[in-house]
């Protein structure tokens, strides 16, 4: 929508608008488009020209903007490679974080029963 500012906009829209005077543009949520494999700094430039700022804005761009590009079909092809594997790889990371939870609370307790130890070692002296 391009119409003049309103004077509700910059209620409505608070953290929008404060970017837009900041001349911050609007913010883009995922992976930016430079951590693709192969990604030129001149490709990226490119891209964001044409407003595709992420991987996932790449993956799910249509074929008629990517008739601008060579090599679109390829960078696409990438992108979605890469957002599979990132997938694939969230059972993982939870897996990991589930991890160092359980080693927190090992440690922990090995604190507690080191406590109880001198504890009971000062009882019986």
């Amino acid at each position: 929508v391009e119409r003049p500012v309103q004077s509700y906009d910059a209620t409505r829209f608070a953290a929008k608008y404060a970017n837009w005077q900041a001349n911050a543009g609007v913010v883009q949520e995922g992976t930016p488009i430079s951590s693709l494999p192969k990604m030129t700094p001149s490709k990226v430039e490119e891209y964001k020209y044409f407003s595709i700022h992420t991987v996932e804005q790449l993956a799910a761009a249509s074929d008629s903007v990517g008739q601008k590009f060579f090599g679109f079909q390829e960078d696409k092809r990438s992108a979605n490679a890469f957002l599979e594997i990132a997938k694939g790889n969230a059972p993982f990371e939870r897996m990991n974080n589930e991890l160092k939870e359980r080693d927190a609370k090992i440690e922990e307790m090995q604190s507690q029963i080191e406590a109880l130890n001198k504890m009971m070692i000062k009882a019986k002296n």
